[in-house]
């Protein structure tokens, strides 16, 4: 999952969708030093890709692009799901995905002093590109995914690949909301039992 994903299954706790924001970004036991709800978050954000990484629905997504784009499948399936997020956003959550989206970036700007520098970079480009925004349509998902190939330095222009995403469209919809159905009530849990 990505970035959006991340931070809506992360609850109510500012705390813990910051620290679940930033978990790509702290190594080994460093989450030890941080306040507790910062951790419970940098936890949950290792949880969650756990479970995506070795769910049967995840893999069965990402092996569609393994012949045309090695080794990226994964890649390309986090930005995808996050895609597919936006367009079943009102089946799993009450408040409207434009308002949340809104509310998060403020929530991220008064929270920026709790990011690892290395974030920094990452974070200005979140914002500046709307990345959020852009997860609602085909061909900004498509934009971002390029993007990240450039930066990968991948041989394969990434946002190509939603010609095979259309090609299977039904099959990653369906995927996609049953597995973002488990793993809410998995991170619901989490939550509730830490």
């Amino acid at each position: 999952m990505n970035y959006l994903a991340h931070i809506a299954l992360s609850g109510v706790n500012t705390d813990v969708m910051i620290g679940n924001f930033i978990g790509d970004f702290i190594k080994g036991n460093d989450y030890n030093n941080y306040p507790k709800d910062l951790k419970k978050g940098m936890l949950l954000h290792r949880d969650i890709d756990s479970f995506t990484d070795n769910h049967p629905l995840t893999i069965q997504s990402k092996r569609r692009f393994y012949e045309a784009y090695p080794k990226v499948g994964g890649i390309i399936t986090d930005i995808l799901y996050d895609y597919f997020l936006c367009q079943q956003w009102n089946k799993f959550y009450a408040i409207e995905l434009n308002d949340f989206i809104a509310k998060t970036y403020v929530t991220l700007k008064l929270n920026k002093s709790k990011f690892p520098k290395e974030m920094d970079y990452l974070y200005q480009h979140l914002i500046k590109n709307d990345w959020f925004q852009r997860y609602q349509t085909q061909e900004g998902t498509a934009l971002t995914l390029t993007e990240i190939g450039k930066r990968l330095k991948y041989p394969k222009d990434l946002g190509m690949a939603f010609h095979i995403v259309n090609d299977n469209f039904n099959s990653f919809e369906e995927e996609f909301s049953e597995f973002y159905k488990e793993l809410l009530n998995f991170c619901n849990h989490f939550i509730d039992e830490n």
